[in-house]
């Protein structure tokens, strides 16, 4: 170590120094997020659950000296967490130029191209929790939610799979309901608590859209379970 040069800056001071990411990594989630969601790729809910983590972030997000990435939020998805340490160490771009357009023009949601209605099964879990709730909204002075017992209840006449694992070698994941989790996940379905603590259901706005696009899908569905 030559002894005439100057000391180093601390750890902390280095840090400080550093440019935040914090906004422009906020900007590349939500770009890949408008993007996947313009060409209905289920990919969009990859990159909402990645800008929904950044936000939350306190701290600032840094690249030190050393090139370590500090503050950055552990991401389940690796692709993202991969893509947005790459975007900090300037090897992918913040907004890449066939992302542009969709951040300009956020586009409008096609329900009928919906990832999570393509992959749907006719008469699965999904299906049926769906079905359950558009016959109660349809009920005239029934209240918009569901609690679980009485959901899991009305939604098997329009499920042929049990609602429930039955039985000492079920599995919780192969029923029905396992379907709520995805429903949730795409935020179709929001759960609460009531004020007696009973968890309930209902559909959101883009749960009663992707409904109708499903009824378009399988049209004999208001018929199912009559």
């Amino acid at each position: 170590v030559d002894p005439g040069a100057p000391p180093s800056p601390p750890p902390r001071l280095m840090a400080a120094a550093a440019p935040s990411w914090n906004e422009e990594l906020a900007r590349a989630t939500e770009a890949r997020m408008c993007y996947c969601m313009s060409i209905g790729s289920s990919r969009e809910f990859l990159w909402r659950k990645a800008h929904a983590a950044i936000l939350a972030v306190e701290k600032e997000i840094r690249r030190l000296p050393s090139g370590r990435i500090v503050n950055m939020p552990r991401l389940k998805e690796a692709t993202a967490q991969q893509e947005l340490e790459a975007i900090v160490r300037g090897e992918r771009q913040v907004v890449p130029p066939e992302m542009e357009a969709a951040v300009g023009m956020p586009p409008e949601r096609d329900f009928d191209r919906h990832p999570y209605l393509r992959r749907m099964e006719y008469r699965g879990g999904g299906y049926a929790i769906l079905m359950a709730l558009h016959r109660r909204t349809r009920q005239p002075g029934a209240r918009q939610f569901m609690f679980k017992a009485e959901l899991v209840r009305e939604a098997q006449r329009f499920c042929d799979i049990s609602m429930t694992a039955d039985g000492w070698s079920s599995r919780a994941t192969s029923c029905g309901w396992a379907s709520h989790r995805s429903l949730l996940a795409h935020r179709l379905v929001v759960a609460g608590r009531g004020p007696a603590g009973r968890e309930e259901f209902r559909l959101t706005d883009d749960g009663r859209a992707l409904l109708e696009a499903m009824l378009r899908k399988w049209p004999q569905g208001d018929d199912d379970g009559a």
